[in-house]
């Protein structure tokens, strides 16, 4: 009996995760992230100080230029001073932030 409850409640949040997958795609997350690793060089729609504005970047870039960019601008420009964040970030956590680029912060 408790083997049985135990394979259903291991079937049941199987289940409810293939469902609902849980993702960290929120503006808070990726808010968090261009704030603690983005402002000291860039700017968005009124975040941050940097030189570098990337309020319109989605207008002219791809995300998958921008996902280049983000995990090592070297691709694009071989004497980018940009670190590298291949390793800093998740996948997951760069899709939070093309995402956030598309976004308006405000709101």
């Amino acid at each position: 009996m408790k083997k049985n409850l135990i394979l259903l409640m291991v079937t049941a949040i199987a289940l409810i995760t293939a469902l609902f997958p849980i993702t960290a795609c929120s503006q808070k997350d990726a808010r968090g992230i261009f704030k603690s690793e983005c402002v000291k060089c860039h700017t968005y729609k009124g975040i941050g100080s940097g030189i570098i504005d990337l309020s319109d970047v989605t207008q002219y870039r791809s995300d998958t230029w921008i996902r280049d960019q983000i995990e090592d601008s070297r691709r694009h420009d071989p004497n980018s001073g940009m670190p590298r964040f291949v390793d800093a970030l998740t996948s997951a956590e760069i899709d939070m932030l093309i995402k956030f680029l598309h976004s308006d912060p405000a709101k």
